[in-house]
């Protein structure tokens, strides 16, 4: 996690545990086609699907690229394989919020940094002439805080996986709150960094 100096907080793709396991685990499977006389878990195809991955995974990891810069401008998102780097201004930053998505039965937890704005939201719809829409926030109006519904109508998420960086959930407060006090900060983001 470089903080490349006091206005701004850098987290770098690198290997952490989970990406290391990840890793290893993907070798395994791959390596299993490798002894002589062994038959692949799932036959030949295995390889070819997990060749990729383990690519992608050791290439992301090994590249030191900026995953998420936070500065006085607003919040950039590196780009990973098959993702494109996207900058969004401060203005435009509704919330920033770090959560954990469970996977694998339970046992891993996939750490998801989420930054909702205003642009490149979907065009707004008239609830009158769309039932989903209409029931959503008649559900909402019944159920949540009409000032929390109000802030987060018409926005849209960009979303970064955290697996392969090492991010601080304090500092990424303290940055997000320093430069637009505004932001709504949620999440994860009082626990301790994701291992």
């Amino acid at each position: 996690m470089p903080i490349s100096s006091p206005d701004t907080y850098e987290i770098c793709y690198g290997w952490t545990r989970r990406g290391a396991w990840i890793a290893l685990i993907l070798a395994s499977f791959m390596g299993v086609g490798l002894i002589p006389g062994a038959e692949p878990p799932v036959g030949h195809l295995l390889e070819p699907l997990l060749a990729p991955i383990l690519a992608a995974t050791v290439l992301t990891a090994s590249c030191r690229r900026t995953a998420v810069l936070i500065d006085h401008k607003g919040i950039t998102l590196g780009r990973l394989p098959f993702t494109h780097r996207e900058f969004v201004p401060w203005s435009e930053i509704v919330s920033v919020d770090l959560r954990n998505v469970v996977a694998g039965s339970g046992r891993f937890r996939v750490p998801i940094l989420d930054v909702r704005h205003r642009r490149g939201a979907a065009p707004r719809w008239d609830p009158a002439n769309s039932p989903g829409v209409q029931a959503i926030d008649t559900y909402l109006a019944a159920h949540v805080d009409a000032e929390f519904v109000e802030t987060f109508r018409g926005i849209t998420m960009s979303t970064r996986g955290m697996v392969l960086c090492r991010l601080d959930p304090a500092r990424l407060k303290e940055a997000v709150q320093g430069f637009a006090p505004g932001v709504r900060v949620s999440g994860d983001v009082d626990q301790g960094s994701p291992p």
